[in-house]
């Protein structure tokens, strides 16, 4: 089975994180959040039949996938949100 596209753009997300954290280029850094920047507006305008999904199982409470939705958003907000922007602050 393959992934979801999102679940795609995020993998590819956490990828250009990875390459931010071990960058010492500047220059580099500011083009490689400028792409991460770009995916995630492509992640928020797309709508596919995984965001029906999450409806349908906070209606039917599948307490298990749940779970799984909220471990997934805590690792991108910890994994990806605070350090991009720790590193847009320090190159300002």
């Amino acid at each position: 089975m393959y992934d979801h596209v999102k679940i795609r753009f995020k993998r590819i997300t956490n990828d250009l994180v990875t390459i931010l954290k071990y960058s010492k280029d500047d220059q580099y850094n500011r083009c490689v959040i400028k792409e991460i920047d770009f995916i995630d507006n492509l992640i928020a305008d797309y709508v596919d039949e995984m965001d029906i999904s999450k409806l349908i199982d906070f209606i039917l409470r599948r307490k298990d996938k749940n779970i799984y939705h909220l471990q997934r958003d805590l690792e991108d907000i910890a994994f990806n949100d605070l350090f991009i922007k720790a590193e847009k602050l320090r190159l300002v």
